[in-house]
């Protein structure tokens, strides 16, 4: 049975329409103020060059590296709340409308508190799969096919309180086997569209800290806009992967 692509985007639209209130509550505060709090509070990162004479300004990888490790460490603590809380609202985006439960958004809230854990084991997984790949110019392809392969892996993972992080890997696997072209597609505009549209936003808020002499407001207004771009983007894709889910498992008669 091939997949309806139109039809995925037609049922994520329909759910932001009904449920547009309740989205909006949950990403704005688990999605929006975490991405709003790392780029109001963690400093931008800057990249080390090297000038020798006569020759074109190059970049230091050895100081880069080193800025990269001290940059992280530095900043560990409130990288890490903002990675948890946006892993949270993504599950609890899933588990709204995948729980079989039929918990309202408190009970949601409780449950998604106790799987937590196991779903942030299963981010690390795909992210790591993944990203190996994608930091690698040659495996970007085979990269971009193995997140089609794992796209359902957390939706399966919300859906299913039975199933922990490893199964539901193997599980979007045989869910996608046949569909592993039309869902690196998805993929790649669910890694991507949301990077391209906020880098705009994000560059420009960095420049403007950067700056001496910069508005302050002006400032915060234009981190307030990326952080919303961002917050909307993986609030989109996570809707994605919900039509997808019950598109693909409805095919299947799951």
């Amino acid at each position: 049975m091939t997949l309806d692509v139109r039809g995925v985007f037609r049922d994520a639209w329909s759910m932001w329409r009904c449920d547009r209130g309740v989205l909006i509550a949950v990403g704005g505060f688990f999605l929006f103020l975490p991405h709003l709090a790392g780029m109001l509070f963690v400093p931008a990162r800057t990249a080390t060059v090297t000038i020798a004479k006569g020759q074109a300004p190059q970049l230091d990888l050895n100081a880069q590296a080193e800025a990269m490790l001290r940059f992280f460490t530095e900043n560990a603590p409130l990288l890490i709340a903002v990675d948890v809380a946006t892993v949270f609202g993504a599950l609890t985006v899933l588990m709204l409308y995948l729980d079989r439960e039929r918990r309202d958004v408190g009970g949601i809230l409780l449950a998604g508190l106790r799987r937590l854990p196991a779903y942030f084991l299963l981010t690390m997984i795909v992210d790591m799969l993944v990203g190996l790949g994608l930091i690698t110019f040659f495996l970007l392809v085979p990269a971009l096919y193995l997140a089609g392969r794992l796209i359902l892996a957390g939706t399966i993972f919300a859906a299913n309180p039975g199933v922990g992080p490893f199964a539901a890997v193997a599980q979007s696997f045989r869910m996608t086997r046949g569909r592993g072209l039309v869902l690196a597609g998805f993929a790649t505009l669910i890694l991507f569209a949301g990077l391209l549209l906020a880098y705009p936003v994000i560059a420009l808020g960095d420049l403007l800290d950067r700056a001496p002499l910069a508005n302050p407001v002006s400032a915060l207004i234009i981190d307030i806009v990326g952080a919303a771009v961002v917050a909307i983007a993986m609030l989109g894709s996570i809707l994605v992967r919900i039509a997808l889910y019950r598109r693909i498992g409805a095919s299947k008669g799951i």
